[in-house]
């Protein structure tokens, strides 16, 4: 009697012979007939955490992390240890770098879980964070312009345009990385980003138009502050991001070593018919 061939699952290596098409795989749950990288069907995606993914997909999002994560510190330096004589030069180096940094994390990937994820080349939230960045740098060339040039006024309508613009990107851009902290996992991460992306936006929705009502300004003023708290969440949130990234890159290494492992023992030790 010839032994019938392996019928292996394309995510943990499991034989499913006898199993009818469709059913789930006993052993990890994927779905049969579907490949997993590439599945044109977001309905058969599932919730797997980053650190069970293929390794190079995630150092990519490690190392897009980390490199966000450090033009975001650049901007901060910029703000609080200000150049003297080359205003103009280092806002729009530090912008370009920003754009560079949101260009790599918005980068579209194919993958079904990033897909999921707002990831994809469809992806609304991640062609604004990605495009509407661009703003930026719009934003550094028209603040270096003094207001004794006869192009101020045009500069100040570029920069009042390009500030909504970029404001508008910064938080898709967080609620972009608040997906990939539920991604890695990162409850604490997801926490700070969300707080950024929707906390922020609706404090100062609520507070501006104090400024036209004989409250004391004392108030908008705490208002204010409370929405800048909420704005300061977002880096926060990309360091606790970009820590948790780096760390499933090492447990997706040793994921797939134990894939492997499981693979190489099923072929030393066949299930017997």
């Amino acid at each position: 009697m010839s032994k019938r061939a392996e019928k292996p699952c394309g995510n943990c290596g499991y034989d499913l012979r006898g199993l009818p098409m469709g059913r789930p795989c006993p052993e990890c749950g994927e779905k049969q007939g579907s490949a997993y990288s590439s599945a044109p069907q977001l309905s058969g995606a599932k919730d797997v955490s980053l650190s069970q993914m293929p390794e190079h997909l995630v150092r990519r999002i490690a190392f897009c992390c980390a490199a966000l994560f450090l033009a975001v510190a650049l901007i901060v330096a910029r703000i609080f240890v200000p150049a003297m004589n080359i205003n103009v030069l280092v806002d729009v180096v530090v912008s370009i770098l920003w754009v560079l940094s949101v260009y790599l994390i918005t980068s579209p990937m194919t993958d079904t879980e990033a897909v999921w994820r707002g990831l994809g080349s469809q992806g609304r939230v991640r062609k604004i964070a990605r495009w509407a960045t661009v703003a930026s740098v719009v934003f550094a060339i028209a603040l270096g312009v003094p207001q004794a040039n006869p192009l101020y006024p045009i500069a100040k309508f570029f920069l009042v345009v390009s500030g909504i613009m970029s404001i508008a990107g910064m938080l898709c851009l967080f609620g972009l990385l608040s997906q990939l902290a539920q991604w890695c996992r990162d409850s604490s991460a997801r926490r700070c980003l969300d707080t950024a992306a929707w906390g922020s936006p609706m404090i100062f929705v609520l507070v501006e138009p104090l400024r036209l009502t004989p409250i004391s300004p004392a108030v908008v003023f705490v208002g204010e502050l409370v929405g800048i708290v909420f704005v300061l969440c977002g880096p926060i949130g990309m360091a606790m991001l970009m820590s948790s990234s780096l760390k499933a890159v090492g447990h997706a290494r040793e994921y797939q070593e134990y894939l492997e492992r499981r693979t190489q023992d099923k072929t030393q030790w066949p299930s017997p018919e």
